[in-house]
């Protein structure tokens, strides 16, 4: 997962292992899947994976981002920008949740 900001031209990989080590899998966002016309017109809703100031985005990965994560499974996770939130390490990846 890329972010890109227009102010300053940066692009900068969210879903990247803070350690510098490459991937084994892919990064996500959650996206609405449907089963039929129907589903959408009676389920529809827009995914909220980036916040409107740019500053969080969520995504899942099976890739172990923080230390606090040895389940080995796909996991969801926020990065927040190093201005906002608790992150400890700014722009890096906040937290997982199982």
């Amino acid at each position: 997962m890329y972010l890109y900001d227009a102010g300053s031209g940066a692009l900068s990989c969210v879903s990247c292992n803070p350690s510098g080590a490459p991937p084994t899998g892919s990064a996500t966002i959650g996206g609405f899947e449907t089963q039929s016309l129907e589903d959408v017109q009676e389920n529809r809703y827009d995914p909220r994976n980036l916040s409107d100031d740019g500053a969080r985005v969520f995504f899942t990965t099976a890739d172990a981002l923080v230390p606090q994560d040895v389940n080995g499974a796909q996991n969801v996770y926020e990065w927040e920008r190093a201005d906002t939130g608790g992150c400890q390490t700014p722009g890096t990846t906040a937290a997982a949740w199982r």
